[in-house]
């Protein structure tokens, strides 16, 4: 029986800078989100031999005097704590970088995980991510019970 190298739910795919297959379904990494959209955060430098073709690839810049939230970079240089793998781009500046603007628009972690195969093919906890994307609402009073007494 043999492997499926092509398509989204395929356990192999042709590397960004195509050089080589990559095996997609061996590892988990933590299920992000930023700005809003999924992405898998791997705790090292990758570069596009080790990312499939058709995905982006980001770096993770720690805080910095003009984002103390971080920011994801295009560069592959210096205060770097990992990489981001996404479907979507992310709108980056003329320097190839976005500044994240508080704790809310930076990378945020859904305390799940998911293999670059399930990333690709959408088989991942969709829910997780949508939980952080959805501002929370105020609980609001329930019409039985009775307000708050002031005190004589």
């Amino acid at each position: 029986m043999g492997r499926d190298l092509e398509g989204p739910g395929a356990d192999y795919a042709l590397s960004a800078d195509e050089t080589t297959y990559l095996y997609l379904d061996h590892q988990e990494h933590d299920l992000v989100s930023v700005k809003g959209h999924p992405a898998v955060f791997v705790e090292e430098r990758l570069n596009e031999s080790k990312i499939p073709k058709g995905l982006y690839l980001y770096y993770v810049q720690r805080s910095a005097p003009d984002s103390p939230f971080g920011a994801v970079t295009t560069l592959n240089s210096g205060n770097m704590c990992g990489s981001v793998i996404t479907d979507t781009p992310v709108l980056v500046d003329q320097d190839g970088r976005y500044a994240f603007k508080s704790k809310e628009d930076g990378l945020r972690f859904t305390g799940t995980k998911a293999t670059i195969k399930e990333y690709r093919g959408g088989e991942y906890d969709k829910k997780a991510v949508d939980a952080l994307n959805t501002p929370a609402t105020p609980k609001r009073q329930s019409s039985k019970s009775k307000p708050a007494s002031r005190g004589r």
